[in-house]
């Protein structure tokens, strides 16, 4: 079997799998990119998303057009939040990995392409991008297409998926990305192909979005220049939080484990390979090469002050190929120098089965321990909400506090039902509902008043709980005051489950899902929904 076609078999039902699994990790993609698909997809007076202050057409930071494709499909789907995730943002993303491979292929060969695949199983970090509606794990996918045509040579195809990846979702920064391939494309085309086309290529993608974008906004705008303002020359993601360096060594080495150390000793292995088993096919520039989008773009990171794991996604096609090639090129040097005992090739068998073998036990530790510790716990208490909520009337009101931040959407509600928010700790800006209108163009273009740039909170957005007819929560210490479903006269749990306590449980333990130390060492709070006594006397 061709590494490509197993990459399809395996990949597939894997990446499908880690969408059914998901929660959803960061409030961005809930309410930047979920809650504007809702918006587009299914209009409705009583279940109304919620905007944030990045869709008022006053800052217009975020492109409607990303949301788009995924709206069209969810009116098909029946506007599932299910559906969608999986043939919508996980399928795509498995299809460009098996791409990437079949790249690999026909580049580096088959030893390169089956390491790849190996590492592609076995990536943490990719079953956290795969179910993931946001702008950088939809990158990431286009960045192993395009990465997949360059190393066929179709360097056209690849500047095309490039310039997709740069312009429709709305991060223009990724362009940093694609620069190894457009030095390739300008040494190897010369500059007035170059030139011509990148040109075509962004005409092709710019103006339908542009043009989509000012009808959604009622103005003439760009999305992509007022996020290069507000983020790189204003520097407005400080307000959100800032994190030293090490953040990011940490999460590659969570997330990408036996494959990061594998791209950091690269100079290593291909050194070796050069001096002891030559091999004119895969030359050490040309891994290089297909490594150095990886390099850049950790290298631009790590000198921004506010940093999050999914900034990460772009860079993971580039970091698996380099990890791949590194795999190889050290196994046939080390099988080289011991072509005196063993046979080559028995060698590299033995160092790529070892090295896969601790990158799979990793992955699948990490992968464990953020479906069994977060990602139930969360998804679970949401979807009974969701059918309490159906259960209760015309219109009813779905409350959160501290636990704002991992709503999944308002797809996931039935249509009688929408999100408030009750008081917490939290004191930042939260979002509001979007006016109704039939037509949701009109509702985008509207100018909703009192949303500021500046991530500060407003009283007005909450609700008194007295107004919950539901209420989902995190219970991590049972004599928290800051529980607005604390009086037991008033409400009635219906629903807990396990949620990892963090603070309270060791490093290794929730990092890893390791049998007889984990689960035995976790600590663990409970996500829990509340309906009012009388509800549950009425539908129980």
């Amino acid at each position: 079997m061709q590494p490509a076609a197993a990459a399809l078999l395996a990949l597939i039902p894997l990446r499908l799998l880690n969408a059914y699994l998901a929660g959803v990790a960061d409030c961005d993609e809930t309410y930047n990119y979920w809650e504007a698909v809702c918006l587009l997809a299914a209009p409705h007076p009583v279940r109304r998303p919620l905007q944030t202050w990045e869709y008022a057409p006053e800052f217009a930071l975020r492109s409607w057009a990303y949301v788009l494709p995924y709206a069209a499909i969810s009116r098909i789907v029946d506007n599932s939040f299910l559906a969608v995730r999986l043939c919508c943002v996980a399928l795509p993303f498995a299809l460009a990995e098996a791409s990437l491979v079949s790249g690999a292929h026909a580049r580096f060969g088959s030893d390169t392409a089956w390491a790849l695949l190996g590492l592609l199983l076995s990536s943490a970090g990719h079953a956290a991008a795969a179910p993931a509606l946001v702008p950088s794990a939809t990158i990431c996918a286009l960045a192993a297409w395009s990465q997949s045509r360059w190393l066929r040579g179709d360097r056209r195809g690849a500047v095309f998926l490039a310039v997709l990846a740069t312009l429709w979702p709305g991060w223009p920064f990724v362009g940093v990305l694609f620069v190894p391939l457009a030095v390739d494309v300008l040494l190897k085309d010369g500059l007035r192909e170059a030139l011509l086309l990148g040109v075509a290529s962004g005409l092709f993608v710019l103006i339908p979005c542009a043009a989509f974008d000012a009808k959604a906004y009622g103005r003439a705008t760009s999305p992509l220049w007022n996020v290069i303002t507000y983020n790189a020359v204003g520097g407005g993601d400080e307000l959100y939080g800032v994190a030293p360096w090490t953040y990011y060594a940490k999460n590659l080495g969570l997330n990408a484990g036996i494959a990061l150390v594998l791209v950091l000793v690269m100079p290593v292995t291909l050194l070796l390979r050069h001096l002891l088993a030559r091999d004119p096919r895969r030359p050490a520039s040309t891994v290089l090469t297909h490594a150095a989008p990886f390099v850049l773009w950790v290298g631009i990171l790590l000198l921004r002050p506010h940093k999050e794991e999914r900034f990460l996604f772009p860079a993971f096609p580039s970091l698996y190929v380099g990890a791949a090639a590194s795999l190889d090129a050290g196994a046939s040097a080390l099988g080289a120098l011991g072509a005196k005992f063993v046979t080559p090739r028995t060698t590299r068998r033995f160092i790529t089965y070892v090295a896969l073998g601790a990158a799979t036990l990793l992955g699948a530790a990490r992968v464990a321990a953020l479906a069994v510790y977060y990602d139930h716990g969360q998804m679970t208490a949401w979807r009974a909400a969701a059918a309490t909520a159906a259960k209760l009337g015309p219109e009813v009101t779905v409350c959160a506090g501290s636990e704002w931040h991992r709503f999944p959407g308002t797809l996931l509600l039935p249509s009688n039902a929408r999100l408030s928010f009750v008081r917490s700790a939290f004191d930042g800006q939260l979002p509001r509902p979007y006016a109704y209108d039939a037509d949701p163009m009109e509702t985008a273009a509207r100018d909703v008043k009192g949303f500021n740039g500046h991530n500060g909170g407003e009283a007005n957005v909450y609700v008194d709980a007295a107004a919950c007819d539901v209420a989902v929560d995190l219970r991590l210490d049972e004599g928290d005051p800051l529980l607005f479903f604390n009086d037991t006269r008033t409400w009635t749990q219906i629903h807990a489950s396990p949620f990892l306590d963090s603070s309270r449980t060791p490093a290794l333990a929730r990092a890893f899902l390791v049998p007889g130390y984990s689960l035995q060492n976790a600590k663990f709070g409970e996500y829990v929904v509340h309906i009012p006594a009388e509800h549950f006397v009425r539908i129980y």
